[in-house]
């Protein structure tokens, strides 16, 4: 999957993901001593036929992981939380009464978050003859699900403000879990 790994990492490198040195000292220079985690391809195909390349990042066998420290736990949402507000949502309905559904999907969810200047060193490689760290937090990072599940619970928090408790009922699963 070489040819797709190599667009998949221009595209990154286009939306601002990603930055590229022809030598891992340029990098070291701006960043610090670079970790590098070894990368591979994923090729998924759809239901409908099209495919998906996504890169993932070995951040425990390069050791990276093992630096992080994560003093709490995320409680992820089950599929019974969901099931659940769902069937109260359905028998707290009157005759004739609408309801709406809505689900939203990030594009790659965890690179919309910025990692911190002093983390990026251990968010690079190398590749299509030369190096690059990414700006941005990764799936395989031991505290990216945190960090994610702190922005969606804050995100799903303000949305549900907004409403009464009977008009909205908000979940958020990453990941496609619902």
């Amino acid at each position: 999957n070489q040819e797709r790994a190599d667009a998949e990492l221009d595209r990154e490198s286009d939306l601002k993901y990603l930055v590229w040195a022809k030598s891992k000292a340029a990098l070291e220079a701006k960043y610090g001593p670079i970790i590098p985690s070894r990368v591979a391809a994923l090729v998924s195909i759809k239901n409908d036929g099209s495919e998906k390349t996504r890169i993932l990042h070995d951040m425990r066998r390069s050791g990276v992981n093992g630096l992080i420290r994560v003093r709490e736990r995320l409680v992820r949402p089950r599929l019974s939380d969901a099931t659940g507000s769902v069937i109260a949502m359905v028998l707290s309905l009157r005759k004739g009464e609408i309801v709406k559904m809505l689900g939203a999907n990030f594009r790659d969810a965890f690179k919309q978050l910025y990692a911190l200047d002093e983390e990026i060193r251990f968010l690079a490689d190398q590749a299509l003859e030369g190096w690059f760290v990414y700006l941005r937090m990764l799936l395989g990072v031991g505290s990216g699900p945190l960090q994610w599940g702190r922005v969606g619970a804050g995100t799903g928090r303000i949305t549900q403000s907004a409403f009464e408790p009977t008009e909205l009922r908000h979940h958020t699963y990453v990941d496609d879990s619902l």
